[in-house]
């Protein structure tokens, strides 16, 4: 990228809409945050797009949008600035701002997203110190509805970027805590998806309301902490006298492993920590069964690998957590049995689900990806 090129270009684009109407289109751009006066006018979009291919494939907006993003971006906090005043406004200041932003636009974000529906009364205290990349911290507020958050800092190069790393962060790490059996999500009413805001800052405008996507709040609403299931009979004394978060020790410390990590096969399990939510956030038992094989082929497969698919993760699934002869070929059968519904799904639409189905469905693969975490290395 030569920067003498890319100011030309950036002028030129300045030029073409700026001659539209001047400071009317560009407040009415900053008020609207839509691409739809940009993009309707060739003439604008003409330099956006040779912007764009001088900027080159690895620069970190990738598309023609995100260029357009990072520019209403910092025209936006430059309207901030001069309090949207014309007699305020200068095209030259605004002109270097945006150039910089477009060089070099990777900044810093801080959030604070829910990780518990505000109407759990009974939702427990909860604090940790999770840090690792994007240093994690939950916290109880201090409020009668108990709402716990998840606070972080994440690097992107636009806000609408930085919203939806956000919200992907959101579902690994529920995933996460559901697969260390920390956690639980109370059955939904069908259909039930409820609008649920989270901060993040530097943002578009103090007024914005920034929402999560729907599949992540309906996870959101019904969240909530708990105790371990499998307690040593040491832990349930421990718990009973000192607290549940006595014994939160082990989870928060995979926790961390997992978050800290930047190695390949931690991405991988963080990534398949968000395949595992779908398997409660799914109202479709087959969608359901089709994330969970993604999980299990992304943690227990190799990537080379790509035949007898449903052998291998048979095999891979009944040594990982069978404990004897007889549960290894329980667990076959039951990987056979819920591919026959994948397929059942994939091909037509619908596969019955029987009592019980969705609930052994999400214990063996969540059994499974506690032990891929914790085994990852530190």
């Amino acid at each position: 990228m030569k920067q003498d090129h890319l100011q030309a270009l950036l002028f030129e684009f300045f030029k073409t809409f700026f001659d539209r109407d001047k400071f009317g289109t560009w407040r009415e751009l900053i008020a609207s945050r839509s691409t739809k006066i940009v993009f309707v006018d060739g003439k604008v979009e003409e330099p956006l797009k040779a912007i764009s291919s001088e900027l080159g494939d690895s620069h970190p907006l990738r598309t023609d949008r995100e260029v357009f993003d990072c520019i209403v971006d910092h025209w936006v906090e430059y309207e901030a600035v001069t309090k949207g005043s014309e007699h305020s406004f200068n095209p030259a200041e605004l002109f270097e701002r945006t150039l910089a932003g477009l060089v070099s636009p990777i900044r810093s974000f801080s959030f604070r997203l829910p990780l518990c529906g505000a109407d759990l009364h009974h939702q427990m205290a909860v604090s940790m110190e999770i840090g690792g990349i994007n240093q994690l911290r939950l916290e109880t507020e201090e409020t009668s509805t108990h709402r716990v958050t998840l606070d972080g800092k994440l690097d992107a190069p636009t806000v609408r970027r930085a919203i939806d790393a956000a919200d992907v962060l959101l579902q690994q790490f529920i995933g996460a805590l559901l697969s260390l059996d920390i956690a639980g999500v109370a059955d939904l009413p069908p259909g039930r998806a409820p609008r649920l805001t989270f901060e993040i800052s530097p943002t578009l405008s103090a007024e914005d309301q920034i929402f999560l996507s729907p599949n992540t709040a309906r996870i959101v609403d019904g969240f909530f902490f708990r105790a371990p299931s499998a307690l040593s009979e040491f832990e349930v004394k421990a718990a009973d006298s000192r607290g549940v978060m006595s014994v939160m020790e082990r989870p928060v410390r995979e926790l961390l492993k997992l978050f800290s990590s930047r190695s390949p096969r931690a991405l991988e399990l963080r990534n398949a920590a968000r395949l595992f939510l779908n398997c409660f956030s799914a109202a479709d038992y087959g969608d359901a069964v089709t994330n969970a094989f993604v999980c299990l082929e992304a943690v227990l497969l190799e990537h080379s690998q790509s035949d007898n698919l449903v052998a291998r993760l048979r095999e891979a699934v009944a040594y990982r957590i069978g404990t004897s002869p007889g549960d290894r070929k329980r667990l076959r059968r039951q990987i056979s049995e819920l591919y026959d519904h994948r397929s059942k799904f994939v091909h037509t639409g619908q596969v019955r689900e029987k009592p019980g189905n969705r609930d052994s469905l999400r214990d063996t693969v969540g059994l499974i990806l506690r032990r891929e975490i914790e085994d990852l290395e530190e």
